[in-house]
């Protein structure tokens, strides 16, 4: 192999699984015309347009769908203001994300989704999508370059399928202290405020900033998962911490809340205009 520099890109992912999504098809022994399967195909089609169109983090980074899981990425470098902002909204979307895929499958009784948020590299290999066959007018491979040799991806993906073994238990997501360290480092070096770590009400609190102030309070159990006698997650080759997420207020939030109460307000005056007419 000759000599060369390879680039190699710092990125942000998340994957979510539904849960029990192969039982199933493990008591039909994977015939899909078995009645057993119908509980998967009604489950997935409710979810369709969540897992493909009409998520928070959809303007921001590559989403990848397959099956029962769902995938998001955004590079996070080279570190300038701009992409510190959007990879706060990428943060914040794939946490409403989240929040949204699992409130929609409990409330039709079924078990929910799990996931990871975490931090990783890619190098990107091809230089394209998909491989498509002008002969058979087929396409004969996909290939998506964001999530070539993710390295984010695999690990939050078997960080995620080692259940609850590892602590990773639940309809819960958990989120990598890689990426606290990631927007700590980020912080300082486009001079922003460095996010604040407190405790409150038995809780992990983190106060996140931006370049334009305060952006998101996000809630986490107050101690990392307990990964055998250690809370340090170990796993084939994968060491850091995890931390579960409780809840988040971010300015987006707020940011709603004022649409939805100036909507209110225009739609009262129009009300209050028609009567004198």
């Amino acid at each position: 192999m000759n000599e060369k520099d390879y680039e190699i890109k710092k990125c942000l992912c998340c994957w979510y699984d539904l849960l029990g999504y192969g039982s199933p098809f493990v008591k039909s022994k994977w015939d899909l015309n078995n009645e057993a399967c119908k509980s998967n195909f009604y489950r997935i089609e409710q979810l369709r347009l969540l897992f493909t169109t009409s998520l928070a983090a959809k303007p921001l980074g590559t989403r990848l769908t397959f099956n029962d899981g769902f995938a998001s990425t955004i590079d996070v470098d080279p570190i300038t203001s701009d992409s510190y902002y959007e990879s706060l909204l990428f943060l914040e979307g794939a946490i409403q994300d989240f929040e949204a895929i699992n409130l929609d499958d409990k409330r039709r009784n079924f078990p929910g989704v799990r996931g990871i948020i975490t931090l990783g590299q890619r190098f990107s290999y091809d230089c394209c999508n998909s491989s498509y066959d002008l002969l058979s007018k087929r396409t004969t491979s996909y290939h998506p370059m964001e999530f070539q040799m993710n390295t984010a991806f695999s690990k939050a993906f078997l960080m995620e399928e080692s259940g609850s073994k590892a602590g990773i238990s639940g309809n819960n997501l958990y989120i990598d202290i890689e990426v606290f360290h990631y927007l700590k480092s980020a912080a300082l070096e486009i001079g922003c405020a460095s996010p604040q770590v407190e405790t409150d009400c038995n809780e992990l609190v983190l106060q996140v900033h931006g370049p334009m102030g305060w952006f998101a309070e996000l809630r986490f159990d107050p101690a990392p998962i307990e990964y055998g006698e250690s809370k340090d997650y170990k796993n084939q080759g994968i060491e850091t911490k995890l931390y579960r997420f409780k809840k988040m207020h971010s300015v987006i939030d707020d940011w709603a809340k004022e649409a939805s109460y100036q909507q209110a307000v225009r739609y009262s005056k129009m009300e209050e205009d028609s009567d004198y007419e």
